[in-house]
This record gives C-alpha cells, sequence and structure tokens, in this order.
C-alpha cells in the first residue's frame, strides 16, 4: 500500500498532460450518451447541451465506478483502467475534432480581431483559472479528507470505514474521481475537474438565448469574477462540479420541459427527465448539501410532467435513479455504521458514534467571513485574507426578485428561493454552500422573460463598474496565484518549493518520511492526512469527545485494531521552555517514551493575509513519541484524560 500524495503524483508535465486527455475524455462520453438520449445538438435549442457533455460524461462515469467502489473491488488496476479509458478516450476526441476543424477550414478562419473586450475579459480570466488548476494541490481540506479518502480508496478498494478519522464521512463520489485522477499520477485531474464545472456554468450564460447578448456576458462576469472562486476552482475539493450538475439539470428542466408537452414524444420527455435526474442525483452523492439542491431539481421536474397525465414518465425515472445512485450510498453508510430506525438511513452520520452531534454542528456553525453579519458576509470581506471568502457585488441581482411575479420561468425562480431557504435555515452561513443559489439567482435573471428599464440600478453603469473592478482585483489573485503556485505543474522540483511554501503539513510528512521505520503505523494530531507518507490514524475525533472518558476508550480501542507505533504530536504555539517539550494541542492517554523532535515547522497557506487575519501563529513545532498500544488494552486512567 502507498500513502502520502508524493507517491501519487507523476513527473511534471506528464500528469497536467494526462489530466487534460481525461477531461477530453469526459467530454467525448457526455456526448455519446447525449446521442443515445436522442439529443438533437445541431439543433438551435439544445445547442446549448453540447457545452454540457462533460458533467453528462462524469455522471455516466460515476454511475459506473461508484458501485465498484461501495462493494469494496475499486483496486488492482480497476481505477488504472478508469484513467487509461478516459485519456485514450480524449485523445482520440481530440484527433477526431482537430481534424473536422481543419477540413471545415475552422482553424484558419479564426479573426481574433473580432473578439471584443468582453469576451476577453472572460476569455483571459478563464485562462488565469486554468494555469491556476494545473498547479500543485496545497488546500487545506483537499489535504486531510478529500485526497486522504481518495488515497483510501485506492489502497483499499472501498470508501474508508474508519469512525475515528471523522473528516472520512465526508467522502463522496467526488473522491473516486480523484482516486481515479492519482491511479495514474494525474495530481490536477480533480482541479480541473472543479474548473471545467465552472467553464459549463459560464457556458450556459454565453450559449444559451435569453437576454441581449451584451447583458449575458456581464452575467458571465459576474460569474467567473466571484471571489470565492479562486479557493474552490484551483483545488481537489467537490464543489465547484456538482454545482455545476445541478444547475445544468436546472436548466434542461428549464429548456425542455416547460411549457405544452402534449405535442411532445414520451420517449424525449423520459430521457430528458432521465437526464435531469441523473445529473442532480449524481451530484447529491459528492457532498450532503446538494442533497436538498438534487431534491428540488428533480421535485420540480415531476410538475409538468404530471400535467400530462402520464404520471409514469415521471414516477419511473426518478424512482429507478434515486435507487440505482443515492440509495447505495445511504445503504452504505447505513449498514456500515451501524444505522439504527429508518430515518437513520437518511442521515448525513448515521449510527449512535460518540462526537458526532458535536462534529456536525462544528461543521454547521463554521463561517470563514464570521466578522461581518450574515448575509452582508457574502459581499463584504472583514479584510483582505476574506477576500475568497465572499461571493461579491453579484449578490445584489438578488434584489430583481422583487419583480418576481413578473418573471416567466417560474420554476428557476421557485427553486432559487427553495435552495436560499433551505441553506439559510438547515445549512452553513458560508460564501462557498451559497454559490449554489446565487448562480441560480442569475440564471433566473437571465431567463426572467421581461425588460428591465435602463434607470434600473441592475442596468446600471455603477453596478457594471462594481463587477468591472471586481473582475480586475479577482484577475490580479489569480495572477498573483498563477506566479506563485502554477511552477509546480512544470518540474518536480518547484513543485517541492511550492509545496512547503504553500501545503500546510508538507514539511512535517517530510521530516516524519525522514526519522520514522518504513512500516511505521502513524497516530497524528496534524490535519494534512493526504501528505502523510506512512498509513495514519488521525485525531480528529478527540476535540468532540475530550470531556467524554467513554467516547475515549471507544475510540481508543478503534485505533488499537491498527496497532500503532508512534504518534505524531504538535503544539497549540510557538513558544515553550527549553528543556521541556511544548505543551500538545492534544491531549490523550497511551502516549509513550519521547522519540523524536521537536523541530521547527512553518504555518502554510496560499493566502498569507489569512494568517495575519485570523491572528494564526506563523511558526510551530511538532515532535513524535511511541505510542504505548498495550495502555488500550488496560482501563484508562481518568486522570490521564482530565490532563
Amino acid at each position: 500500500m502507498n500513502y502520502g500524495l508524493d507517491n501519487f503524483v507523476s513527473q511534471p508535465p506528464i500528469g497536467a498532460i494526462s489530466s487534460l486527455f481525461m477531461i477530453c475524455g469526459l467530454d467525448a462520453l457526455g456526448l455519446l450518451i447525449l446521442k443515445v438520449l436522442r439529443f438533437d445538438l445541431t439543433d438551435k435549442k439544445d445547442f446549448w447541451l453540447r457545452f454540457q457533455s462533460p458533467l453528462i460524461g462524469t455522471a455516466a462515469l460515476l454511475f459506473i465506478a461508484s458501485p465498484i467502489v461501495l462493494v469494496g473491488f475499486f483496486k488492482s488496476g480497476v481505477p488504472i483502467i478508469f484513467a487509461y479509458f478516459l485519456g485514450l478516450l480524449g485523445l482520440k476526441h481530440l484527433i477526431v475534432n482537430f481534424s473536422r476543424w481543419k477540413s471545415k477550414g475552422l482553424v484558419a478562419t479564426l479573426n481574433i480581431k473580432h473578439i471584443k473586450l468582453m469576451d476577453w475579459s472572460v476569455i483571459i480570466i478563464l485562462f488565469a483559472f486554468t494555469l491556476l488548476s494545473l498547479a500543485p494541490i496545497t488546500e487545506a481540506d483537499a489535504l486531510d479528507y478529500h485526497i486522504g479518502g481518495a488515497i483510501e480508496i485506492l489502497n483499499t478498494g472501498a470508501f474508508p470505514f474508519r469512525p475515528e478519522w471523522f473528516h472520512s464521512r465526508l467522502v463522496g463520489s467526488g473522491e473516486i474521481l480523484i482516486a481515479i485522477g492519482l491511479s495514474v499520477g494525474a495530481e490536477q485531474f480533480s482541479s480541473l475537474l472543479q474548473l471545467l464545472g465552472l467553464a459549463c456554468i459560464v457556458s450556459i450564460f454565453l450559449a444559451k438565448a435569453g437576454t441581449d447578448k451584451k447583458e449575458r456576458e456581464w452575467l458571465a462576469l459576474t460569474i467567473i469574477s466571484t471571489p470565492c472562486l479562486l479557493a474552490l476552482v484551483s483545488t481537489a475539493k467537490p464543489l465547484m462540479l456538482p454545482c455545476a450538475m445541478t444547475t445544468s439539470a436546472l436548466m434542461i428542466l428549464h429548456s425542455n420541459l416547460t411549457g405544452d408537452l402534449s405535442h411532445k414524444n414520451r420517449k424525449n420527455i423520459v430521457w430528458t427527465y432521465f437526464l435531469i435526474c441523473m445529473l442532480a442525483m449524481t451530484a447529491a452523492t459528492m457532498k450532503a448539501n446538494f442533497m436538498l439542491s438534487a431534491a428540488i431539481v428533480a421535485g420540480l421536474g415531476l410538475f409538468p410532467i404530471l400535467k400530462t397525465k402520464e404520471w409514469k414518465l415521471g414516477i419511473s425515472p426518478i424512482f429507478i435513479m434515486f435507487l440505482a445512485i443515492i440509495f447505495p450510498f445511504l445503504l452504505w453508510k447505513y449498514t456500515y455504521f451501524n444505522g439504527i430506525g429508518v430515518l437513520d438511513l437518511f442521515k448525513v452520520f448515521p449510527g449512535d458514534w460518540p462526537g458526532y452531534n458535536r462534529f456536525k454542528d462544528a461543521l454547521l456553525d463554521y463561517r470563514g467571513n464570521r466578522q461581518i453579519l450574515f448575509p452582508f458576509s457574502l459581499i463584504f470581506p472583514a479584510g483582505l485574507g476574506s477576500i475568497t471568502l465572499i461571493l461579491g457585488v453579484g449578490v445584489f441581482y438578488l434584489l430583481s426578485f422583487f419583480n418576481i411575479r413578473k418573471f416567466r420561468d417560474r420554476y428557476i425562480v421557485i427553486a432559487s428561493l427553495c435552495l436560499i431557504t433551505g441553506y439559510t435555515l438547515f445549512g452553513q452561513l458560508d460564501s462557498r454552500f451559497f454559490l449554489e443559489p446565487f448562480i441560480w439567482v442569475l440564471l433566473a435573471y437571465k431567463f426572467r422573460g421581461i425588460n428591465i428599464k435602463p434607470s434600473s440600478y441592475l442596468q446600471s453603469n455603477l453596478l457594471k463598474l462594481a463587477i468591472s473592478t471586481q473582475a480586475l482585483g479577482t484577475f490580479f489573485m489569480i495572477f498573483f496565484g498563477v506566479i506563485y503556485l502554477f511552477p509546480g505543474a512544470l518540474s518536480m522540483e518547484w513543485r517541492k518549493s511550492v509545496m512547503i511554501k504553500s501545503a500546510q503539513g508538507y514539511d512535517v510528512m517530510l521530516w516524519v518520511n525522514k526519522v520514522l521505520p518504513k512500516d511505521a503505523v502513524l497516530v497524528s494530531a496534524h490535519r494534512s492526512n493526504g501528505l502523510s507518507p506512512r498509513k495514519t490514524i488521525p485525531l480528529d475525533w478527540y476535540p468532540f469527545v475530550k470531556d467524554n472518558r467513554e467516547a475515549i476508550e471507544t475510540y481508543l480501542s478503534l485505533i488499537a485494531a491498527s496497532r500503532p507505533k508512534f504518534i505524531l504530536l504538535r503544539s497549540a504555539t510557538d513558544k515553550f521552555e527549553k528543556g521541556e517539550l511544548p505543551k500538545s494541542s492534544s491531549q490523550i492517554p497511551c502516549i509513550g517514551k519521547f522519540y523524536a523532535g521537536p523541530t521547527p515547522v512553518k504555518t502554510a497557506t496560499r493566502n498569507p493575509f489569512y494568517l495575519r487575519e485570523k491572528a494564526i501563529p506563523l511558526n510551530y513545532y511538532v515532535w513524535l513519541h511511541h505510542f504505548d498500544v498495550d495502555c488500550l488494552n488496560t482501563t484508562v486512567d481518568k486522570e490521564n484524560i482530565d490532563n
């Protein structure tokens, strides 16, 4: 078994090139699905779907791969087969399309003089995002359970069943895609998937008629200049991709299932709703919050079908897709984590495991831009370090809903309002979770069906100036990120330098790799589990049960099964008395004799302003102890717990 992200990275730039071929493979697969479902992409009405084919290809890929992971057979070359299939399909797709473009003279007739300033703005920002997405993975969440979960899938062939690793309960089908990329060293595949999600969303606004061309361009610029995208597009964090899937599903509903359906072919209605359900429900398996948006889109899609009095046309696809896509995930969690009762089947954390209620509350309570009162925290940052935690000036488009009664497309409006209400009442009040309803609001505005007077602030030069300023600021931040991070995609030496500067815990794990035996099993108080070069058991459960003796014994007994020999501790501050060890951030029993350290390390981040704003220590210490497994077979000393 291999551990640590470095062991799953090809020599640059091979990984980046492989990732691009695999992305093209998803596009080819999606086009094939659209042809099988008999969508006519030459029809002007459905032409916009051509740019959604990568999303459809991704959903189709997961439709096949997810059951294999759920039954535990996603190893022994299986993910490599998926990766090579995508890569070869993508290479063929590129060759065929280039030959077609060349034969039609499309390459030679491309005239950049016809590209206007607004077009250039969108193109340049998307290109900058592409370069940023090719950089090494440095985001903290990604280096914890997104990469860590993908590596666990590659090593075991199944989703991680490790109750003591709390964050592993957040792993979903998005980590299957990450695992497929890492199986062939394509580190950038997961980041490019998030960029792909953004590109597909933007294409809806540019390729589908709804308002005049200029307004479509302003809406597209509003989306790609959204500040929080800097933190979401360029990392292995499955959020933009499922957001694009639900948005695409809502758009298919608007475009193909509204109006008079009585004259439409029955099969076309069924296949259209099938596609909506497949996209929405696949998104729901990536992250729990997309359960709500998937339910809203799939539920609203039933209404126009039921109006035809052919209720079987709607019930059959939604029932079949639920059983095929979502239910296996729910059943897997319920079975492995000892669910109790029928209601546990639909819980994010089924089973009566100690500490998980507090863990769930901590997740819901998290808000990066906490200093600003919600909902103003979606627009205004608390400082330079919080700029990537906001949605920006585009939120003002929500005020267009004051004319909600005049909007022709009620489905997008209802979906937007339901999602905003649901996330506000039951979700995390953080901008990244409101990105999806934010995009839906812009969709509703684009397809509103009414004219906005030039005197309205939504058509004013002031709002356009604000969007332009935001776009310029976003570009400079992306440009800084490209200069700072992109070199890591070009050589292994530069990658190591980028990781040391920007990836939290990379220097820690380099030190761990030097001082520990190769077969060591490690208990770690450091969060970057995806970087650990040894089999690692996280201590992320401890803060949620530290006052519960029985719960501590429960998780220590689970740890004992892996027979760990060492424990990595980190200091709470950067200060300690000479001749003594720093105070550890985790005070648990079974810590044995001192082994190595303490060694000073730096707090690394992609956003240097964030450390100063949050008053996070720039330096801290890590050290190693032996782990006393024998103490796990005895009664835990309450005095040790209390200390």
